[in-house]
């Protein structure tokens, strides 16, 4: 990678044979990291994942084959479509099976490394896709053809995920590294691709989007533009966030994507105006994200809700205020009916709004919107939440496991 990096400060004619052995390079490292896939889940099973997608190993995998993979882009793209289509077809075709219940421990272990290898796949189109070619003499063009086709695979396969995961069966587990590949994917593509489209030049006409989008809505055939792929993007964290509740790892990788979206100036005008997301404010409460009844999660509820309040004090969803916080009622309703505070279910109860609190107030940006939250809470619910907190602080004097999830 880093000779292909020097070759702009080489003289002109000089012979280096690396347009003949860095595309052999790229071929031998995406067939052995393939391989590798295989041979962990046979050795270690889903366990064995786990060690080869660590963040660590995974970035030293991934760091320089976005200069290989572009350096002859059109063979890697050939190579990459070779290797996905058939794992895709496969994948499609063991899903079939499982709808049909016709599983086996053949069937299950196939599965298995199907997700697997595409997870790498995935992985790998999102680090090669935000990856800027530098080189002067580069066919933009043609890379942004190849990066729309790349993309495009990966939202073909989001399909069969989601068939996936509407057909849940305890004889053949879901594989969480593909979910948090394609969460990556979105990372990637999000940084890359997600902009502000430039207003047209005819009053009343469409804004113009980037020329990645064109080229998504011919492969994809059906129209695609930013606010379309956020929703997409967005959905996908929701789905996720139900699917794996008691993944702390793809809760964790869900909400880092979704603190990305409402950070950026583009795709935060755009999940400020998602029905989605209205339908999030509307409905956040455990029952409807039960990650957050999971004590490996309690801290990520403040980032949870710090996430929803950017949005909920959008221009555009203020009104919403107050059905939002409804929860928020019932369980301070909840805890002034109760007698035993020391009951475990009611001091997670407090342990969870107080963090629930927390993230909503740690992302209120100005006077009002601070003063609005404590005019509904302070004078009628907070005086129902010290008990059940003095009982946490006493027992957590002598168990640091409830004060370290109270923090």
């Amino acid at each position: 990678a880093r000779l292909q990096m020097s070759l702009p400060y080489m003289s002109s004619g000089t012979e280096t044979w690396l347009d003949e052995f860095i595309p052999q390079v790229a071929r031998e490292f995406v067939v052995t990291r393939l391989s590798a896939v295989e041979n962990a889940i046979s050795e270690f099973g889903l366990e064995g994942l786990d060690e080869l997608f660590g963040v660590g190993e995974l970035e030293e995998q991934l760091r320089h084959l976005p200069t290989l993979a572009r350096h002859k882009y059109e063979g890697t793209f050939e190579l990459l479509k070779d290797a996905m289509d058939p794992l895709a077809g496969q994948y499609r075709q063991c899903i079939t099976e499982i709808t049909s219940n016709r599983i086996s421990g053949e069937l299950a272990k196939q599965l298995v490394v199907t997700e697997g290898k595409l997870a790498w796949l995935v992985y790998s189109i999102g680090a090669i896709i935000a990856h800027r070619p530098t080189s002067p003499n580069v066919n933009r063009n043609l890379h942004l053809q190849i990066d729309a086709k790349l993309s495009a695979s990966v939202f073909k396969l989001m399909s069969f995920v989601e068939a996936r995961h509407g057909n849940i069966n305890p004889a053949v587990p879901l594989c969480p590294q593909l979910d948090m590949a394609i969460l990556y994917f979105f990372q990637r593509f999000r940084t890359a691709h997600v902009t502000i489209p430039r207003p047209s030049a005819s009053p009343g006409g469409k804004d113009e989007q980037l020329p990645i989008y064109e080229l998504l809505s011919t492969e994809l055939q059906s129209e695609a533009d930013t606010r379309r792929v956020v929703s997409v993007m967005l959905t996908s964290i929701v789905t996720n966030l139900k699917v794996w509740k008691s993944d702390s790892k793809v809760v964790k990788a869900c909400l880092a994507l979704f603190q990305e979206l409402v950070s950026g100036f583009t795709s935060f005008k755009i999940v400020a105006d998602l029905d989605t997301t209205r339908q999030i404010l509307a409905n956040h409460g455990t029952e409807h994200f039960p990650f957050m009844k999971s004590p490996d999660n309690y801290k990520l509820r403040t980032t949870f809700y710090s996430i929803l309040s950017r949005v909920l004090f959008d221009d555009k969803n203020v009104d919403f205020f107050y059905k939002f916080m409804e929860p928020f009622s019932q369980t301070f309703a909840q805890l002034g009916n109760t007698e035993n505070f020391a009951a475990p279910e009611v001091i997670h109860t407090g342990i969870g709004i107080c963090r629930d609190l927390r993230g909503l107030i740690q992302s209120v940006m100005n006077n009002p919107s601070y003063s609005q939250i404590f005019r509904l809470v302070l004078p009628a619910q907070f005086p129902r939440l010290p008990a059940p907190v003095r009982i946490l602080v006493q027992r957590a004097r002598g168990c640091n496991s409830h004060a370290s999830l109270l923090v």
